[in-house]
């Protein structure tokens, strides 16, 4: 039995300054940067006006809107800020996350939702696990409310229809009573998204209210464009070309293609194999949607390719690595490419590198 107590004796003595730690801010101390990290200037607000500058974990949009990792400014201690624990934070020249209590999927949840404009009508955005977009709005005193679209196929009378549900109606209508010319703008939103509630929202604003403007907190996002640098072999499994090694080179254009998922691109490309045969030109023209996580350092990156210029409808499904410094990426990639859709017919290796433009 003294042995059980001195043991636990020294457990808690072991662990009191991390209860120290977490007792004196009501944070949670990070050890390590997680794989994922791609950290950018920023700042927390532990309260409205009580600021915290340093770099901020910018991932996901939903693991953003779970917690906020922080790093000040010459540390290397990350802290993890929960909803619970402050009032917001936000990227410098970019998303405004703010603390808040919602019900989604008929349970209340603490979240960081991003604040996309503040004025008569408050407009915030969550991107769920599922990838699910949820709009909010609130206004003055009045409690945040989410604003609700979805369809669905029904069988009607043995015939397939589609149903809207627009719940959003009914909350935009008694959020804007003061307004009347809105109405008819409400029924015209259908389908939601930022661009169209964003309108709306400012809109609103200018008509109600003259004296200020409203404040515009989406992130604009300058489209970033990337030329990619390539060269490698391609191997063909035809029977008449059995394993003929076929070397190439070219570029690719790359677009940055979201705001909600800033790591996909677009690709448009040319390239020259050495000869080509039977169904394959010499000139190839990619058309490909990629993912490039921009954090430094190494990181996995993946492509989806259409080439455009093949009779047997060829795609290829690439998987590689990359190795990022601020302006120029280096990669190795390996890609599987299909005949007809879904018939393996070459396989390939490619080096090369990734310039930014902007």
């Amino acid at each position: 039995m003294v042995k059980i107590r001195i043991f636990l004796a020294a457990l808690l003595i072991l662990s009191f300054p991390e209860i120290k730690a977490q007792s004196k801010t009501g944070d949670l101390l990070v050890s390590e940067i997680n794989d994922n990290s791609n950290f950018i200037e920023g700042y927390v607000l532990l309260t409205k006006k009580d600021t915290l500058f340093g770099t901020i974990n910018n991932r996901e949009y939903f693991r953003n809107s779970m917690y906020c990792e922080f790093k000040a400014f010459h540390s290397d201690s990350i802290v993890r800020y929960s909803p619970e624990m402050i009032y917001g934070y936000r990227f410098v020249n970019g998303k405004y996350y703010i603390s808040k209590t919602i019900e989604l999927n008929s349970k209340k949840v603490n979240v960081f939702l991003e604040f996309l404009l503040h004025g008569k009508l408050d407009i915030y955005f969550l991107l769920d696990e599922a990838s699910n977009s949820h709009y909010f709005v609130s206004k003055d005193s009045l409690a945040i409310k989410e604003l609700k679209y979805s369809k669905s196929v029904k069988d009607v009378d043995d015939k397939q229809m589609l149903v809207e549900s627009r719940e959003y109606i009914p909350v935009l209508a008694y959020y804007t009573l003061d307004c009347n010319t809105m109405q008819k703008d409400i029924l015209n939103l259908n389908e939601l998204s930022v661009v169209k509630i964003m309108h709306f929202a400012e809109k609103y604003h200018n008509l109600t209210c003259k004296d200020e403007k409203c404040i515009i907190y989406e992130k604009k996002v300058p489209r970033k464009i990337k030329v990619n640098i390539g060269a490698g072999a391609t191997i063909f499994w035809f029977s008449s070309i059995s394993k003929k090694v076929e070397p190439n080179y070219g570029f690719d254009i790359l677009f940055q293609q979201s705001q909600q998922s800033e790591k996909i691109y677009l690709g448009l490309g040319l390239y020259k194999a050495e000869k080509g045969f039977e169904y394959f030109h010499s000139l190839q023209i990619p058309l490909s949607i990629s993912y490039l996580n921009p954090k430094m350092g190494f990181s996995a990156m993946y492509s989806y390719t259409f080439y455009l210029n093949y009779y047997a409808l060829e795609q290829g499904i690439g998987a590689g690595i990359k190795y990022q410094t601020k302006f120029i990426s280096y990669y190795l990639m390996a890609e599987l490419q299909t005949g007809m859709l879904v018939i393996p017919v070459a396989s390939s290796l490619k080096c090369g590198m990734t310039i930014d433009l902007r």
